[in-house]
């Protein structure tokens, strides 16, 4: 992929953001030099001499005495000779003895970016407090030099922010820098993990009490409707005041057509934002005091004489994302409020006709409130084509509708574990999820979203990810949209057995796809898995010709060792995966066992048992191609020529093969794949994508390392839901940037589904289940449970070193048996009557 376009593409880091700092360099005072004589000999460590493989940057890797395009390094013409370049939003943590005395170095935008776009902030962290930072640097800026005293300290934090406006062509360089030391040698690390910064809250939300936290603070979201979505980035600065932008984006309003990236999407920020005066003279900043997530991002805080309740959401079905603003007198003197008009549009062609995007408000011009009264009034971003007139939009309704939906997804498919954080993770993942369903002119498209991806379909997303967790959701349109996709593949299933596209895409009248990515084994996988938990006989038997077709093209891709053939895996060679990787291997073994089980729920005993003949042969031949000790784990190699650990070494795990789940459980969480956000894709990296982490953790369940599994889990759940970068698991950093992208939450979902509580569908109206009840907990439950056309509940209780399973379907008692841990149960539904 091209570095430069992808920097110039609209990206926004919110993770680990330095938003802006004061515009101003604070150089603190040179300490004295020590003469005495006996003194330990000063020693000077240049930077670019650390293990620059623990810097975390937004885009590629470090350059080591040059920039990151192989250039000199030169900051404004000037050229240095050593030194780090890296990319905003950027870290590197060095581990200091305390003996280190002073960092140097001059810092700037590399002359390689040459782009007005490019800026970014530099800061030097003292054991976790900011004692340096520069302005705002922009190309063409002359370096600015940084020296900083560090007696005492022990962790020495190098930050690159991104300014506050995204990270396109930062490339800043820390030029000429060195550490002076008379101790141990400074060593780089991982960065210890930030405190969390949300809390659970009342309900079924969680919030962020401004007060007492470290500031600035930088984030965004992702919402989602069925025609419009928004992705929101807000700061809140040093003094607590909010800044906020967007993108607003309408799946089915083109840009052009049969394009991925065809959606229509319109950027808004200071212009959008109402202009509100107090008795004459303008608000001025809201300063926020506390942030709430409640499917909704809501923010409260407090300017001049007003309270502020500022709600952002987008509508559920009008083509529109609000903002509900309410104003109210908290002086004690009758306060008038002016609101200026504000009408903004904007116009840009595409296949059907000219899109329109409009922003309007709602308040009035000027209202006088006593003490204590309130003004309410809306914000609309709206998109139509020109000839569709402008749709009546009214605040409170959307709003009420979009905590309607909310609502909805809270009283079905509920999580009750005796930990909070993971029943309130479990909720917001499925919103996010269910969320992201698209009504679009080819049928409703669930939309992984992140400003890329919408009105399409992927082989991954939606069918082997979301589509097998939308039955147990039961949200209707998850269902109707996961049926959608899996009956558009059909269609590219030809009898000459040529490869299936990655993506069908612009609302189905087009596909994307340069090679194979085992995509046919993730439909046969997604499509059986889905269709079992469904419990729909006639959609069974309208998609089995679809798997049947992936497991016969799957069968002509087997190499002569009895593994599946494919041009690469779902990274889509972002990481070599040979001619026959693991992932895809993995897939069409679960692919298998599942058709098995729908043939034989089918009546086809005879195609069952041939799937399962097939089924026991590839995994004999995962063992034999795969198996290998790989940087001293008897784990698997990813494909024939792997030595480095890789993530995906999970997948036979989460297909149920355990013959190797020791050595790899152990690789997995193992200090060469384990970081702070989860498992790295490959040992030695710091990139990472959540998807082989929450299959990894769900696996690591299945296997019954419940211990293992439930104290990593937690780890990761805490630092998505209540730590930087809030609240769902996101798609891959640096790529991606950590966008949250829909089917990685039902993903997260999966992990309790399949493996905390061991459901696996077995049938039409039945399934296996081997719950995991971690010690401690005396009992966890699924309620309302939608898989098999029903609404059924599933409990495990403790019972000394048993345990009891009780299944109830419609305050019907199914089954209620105690076993040992690690039995598994079959629970049959009796006939419908």
């Amino acid at each position: 992929m091209n570095t430069r376009h992808l920097q110039s593409t609209h990206f926004r880091l919110g993770a680990q953001t330095v938003a802006a700092f004061a515009v101003c360099a604070i150089l603190l005072p040179l300490t004295s030099c020590r003469t005495d004589s006996s003194a330990p000999a000063a020693k000077t460590l240049p930077l670019s001499a650390l293990d620059l493989s623990l810097m975390s940057q937004g885009y590629g890797k470090p350059g080591v005495n040059q920039s990151l395009e192989g250039k000199p390094l030169q900051i404004a013409g000037a050229r240095f000779d050593s030194g780090v370049a890296s990319h905003a939003e950027g870290q590197l943590t060095v581990a200091l003895d305390g003996k280190a005395t002073r960092f140097s170095a001059v810092c700037g935008i590399d002359d390689d970016a040459a782009n007005e776009a490019a800026s970014a902030i530099f800061s030097v962290e003292a054991d976790g407090k900011t004692v340096w930072h520069s302005p705002v640097m922009k190309s063409g800026r002359a370096g600015v030099p940084v020296s900083v005293p560090l007696k005492g300290v022990r962790m020495l934090a190098l930050k690159i922010g991104d300014a506050g406006d995204g990270i396109r062509y930062d490339h800043a360089d820390w030029a000429n820098a060195s550490i002076d030391y008379t101790g141990a040698a400074p060593a780089a690390v991982l960065p210890p993990p930030p405190p969390e910064r949300w809390l659970l809250s009342k309900g079924i939300s969680t919030d962020w009490k401004v007060a007492g936290t470290q500031l600035p603070h930088s984030d965004f979201i992702e919402q989602g409707g069925r025609r419009t979505g928004q992705k929101v980035w807000y700061t809140v600065d040093a003094d607590g005041a909010l800044k906020l932008e967007r993108d607003v984006v309408w799946p089915s309003l083109r840009i052009f057509p049969n394009d991925t990236h065809g959606s229509l999407i319109k950027h808004y920020a200071a212009e959008a934002e109402p202009a509100i005066a107090v008795d004459g003279t303008p608000l001025g900043a809201l300063r926020i005091n506390e942030v709430r997530l409640d499917g909704t991002l809501t923010f409260l805080g407090q300017a001049r004489t007003l309270s502020v309740k500022r709600v952002t959401f987008p509508a559920f079905e009008a083509y529109a994302a609000i903002d509900r603003w309410t104003l109210t007198n908290a002086g004690d003197k009758p306060a008038t409020v002016a609101v200026a008009p504000l009408a903004l549009s904007a116009a840009q062609p595409g296949p059907y006709g000219t899109n329109v995007m409009e922003v309007a408000c709602d308040a009035p011009a000027s209202t006088t409130l006593k003490p204590k009264e309130s003004l309410t009034f809306t914000v609309r971003f709206c998109g139509r084509l020109t000839n569709t007139p402008p749709a009546a939009i009214e605040g409170a309704a959307e709003e009420a509708q979009r905590r309607a939906f909310i609502a909805r997804l809270n009283g079905t498919l509920i999580l009750e574990t005796p930990d909070p954080v993971l029943n309130r993770a479990f909720a917001f993942a499925k919103w996010r999820v269910a969320e992201a369903m698209n009504d679009t002119r080819g049928g409703l498209m669930l939309a992984p979203g992140n400003l890329r991806y919408y009105a399409a379909t992927w082989c991954n997303d939606n069918v082997e990810y979301a589509g097998p967790f939308f039955p147990f959701l039961g949200e209707e349109g998850g269902n109707k949209g996961s049926l959608n996709t899996y009956r558009q593949y059909l269609a590219y299933m030809k009898p000459t057995y040529e490869r299936i596209p990655w993506s069908v895409i612009a609302e189905g009248t087009d596909a994307f796809g340069l090679f194979d990515r085992g995509d046919a084994a993730m439909y046969a996988y997604g499509a059986s898995r889905f269709s079992l938990a469904l419990g729909d006989r006639a959609v069974a038997e309208e998609l089995w010709k679809g798997i049947v077709w992936s497991l016969e093209y799957c069968r002509r891709q087997q190499t002569p060792e009895g593994v599946i053939a494919s041009d690469a895996d779902e990274l889509e060679k972002r990481l070599p995966a040979g001619k026959a990787n693991l992932n895809t291997a993995s897939l069409c073994y679960g692919g298998l066992r599942s058709a098995a089980n729908l043939g034989r729920a089918l009546g086809k005993a005879k195609e069952a048992d041939a799937y399962d003949r097939r089924a026991d042969a590839l995994a004999q031949a995962i063992e034999n191609h795969f198996g290998s000790t790989v940087e001293g784990f008897n784990t698997y190699r990813y494909y024939d020529g792997n030595d480095r650990l890789r993530s995906w070494i999970c997948m036979p795990l989460s297909m149920g093969l355990f013959d190797r789940k020791q050595a790899t459980i152990d690789a997995l969480f193992s200090s060469k794949m384990w970081t702070l956000d989860g498992l790295a894709s490959q040992s030695g990296d710091r990139v990472f994508w959540d998807r082989s982490t929450l299959y990894a953790l769900r696996a690591v369940f299945q296997a019954g390392e419940t211990a293992k599994a439930l104290d990593f889990l937690s780890r990761y759940t805490r630092r998505r839901l209540l730590g930087e970068h809030v609240p769902y698991a996101v798609e891959a950093y640096p790529e991606g940037g950590q966008g949250h992208l829909a089917s990685e939450s039902g993903l997260y979902c999966r992990i309790y589904i399949e493996g905390l509580f061991g459901v696996l569908p077995t049938g039409l109206d039945r399934f296996r289940c081997t719950p995991r009840l971690p010690e401690g907990w005396p009992s966890a439950a699924l309620r309302h449970v939608k898989a098999f056309g029903r609404d059924f509940d599933l409990e495990v209780s403790r019972s000394g070193k048993h345990l009891n399973v009780k299944v109830t379907d419609g305050g019907h008692t199914v089954l209620k048996r105690t076993i040992e841990p690690g039995q598994s149960l079959d629970v049959a539904f009796p006939d419908k009557r």
